[in-house]
């Protein structure tokens, strides 16, 4: 949640390395978040998030995507 990309928040992640995969609508928003932190650890935003995430829509995420693409059809029966 980009809400909580504070630096308080992120210091368990001290000296790490972090992978980022934000909602395709996000990115900027997150960037931003992400460069008060880069005292804390070393960040890096996954391409996935500027190319398959993009598929998904304008507001895909890494679960819209496993969704689409992983999880095979299933009849939903009550």
């Amino acid at each position: 949640n980009k809400n909580n990309l504070t630096p308080e928040r992120l210091e368990c992640l001290r000296n790490r390395k972090v992978i980022v995969i934000p909602d395709s609508d996000a990115l900027d928003d997150w960037k931003a978040k992400i460069d008060k932190c880069k005292d804390i650890a070393t960040f890096t935003f996954s391409s996935f998030c500027q190319t398959q995430l993009l598929e998904c829509g304008k507001k895909g995420d890494v679960a819209d995507w496993i969704i689409e693409h992983i999880m095979p059809e299933r009849e939903i029966t009550s």
